[in-house]
C-alpha cells in the first residue's frame, strides 16, 4: 500500500509541475494543488513503513472518504455502471482489511484503545 502511495505522490508532484509550468489557464491550480499534496502523500507513505498509529488513522479515513464519494457517485448515475461498483467494492475490502486485528496491533492499534 505504502508503494501505490509512493507512486501516486510522485505522479502527483511530476504532474503538477507539468500543469503549472506547461498547463492551460485553470489548471494552473489544479497542478499547485497536486505540487503541495505530492509531498504530503509521500510523508504518509514514509510512516505507513514505519507502521505510526496516525497513518493508520489517515489511511482508513482516506478509504472512508473515497467510499462516500463511490456511493455518492452510484446514487446519481442514473445507469448502473459496474465500475463503481468495483471501486466500491475495493474500498470494503480495504476498510475489512485495515480494521482486522492483526494491522491494527501492527500499527499500534489494539481493540477498544481510544489513544
Amino acid at each position: 500500500m505504502a508503494a501505490v502511495f509512493a507512486m501516486i505522490a510522485v505522479a502527483s508532484i511530476v504532474g503538477g509541475g507539468w500543469l503549472v509550468l506547461f498547463g492551460a489557464s485553470g489548471s494552473v491550480w489544479a497542478g499547485a494543488l497536486a505540487v503541495v499534496a505530492g509531498p504530503g502523500i509521500l510523508y504518509l507513505c514514509i510512516h505507513l513503513v514505519r507502521r505510526t498509529r496516525w497513518a493508520w488513522s489517515a489511511v482508513l479515513v482516506l478509504v472512508v472518504l473515497l467510499l462516500g464519494s463511490s456511493l455518492v457517485r452510484l446514487a446519481v448515475t442514473p445507469s448502473l455502471q459496474v465500475a463503481v461498483l468495483a471501486e466500491i467494492a475495493v474500498e470494503l475490502a480495504l476498510a475489512y482489511y485495515l480494521t482486522r486485528p492483526e494491522v491494527r496491533g501492527a500499527f499500534g492499534r489494539e481493540r477498544g484503545e481510544a489513544k
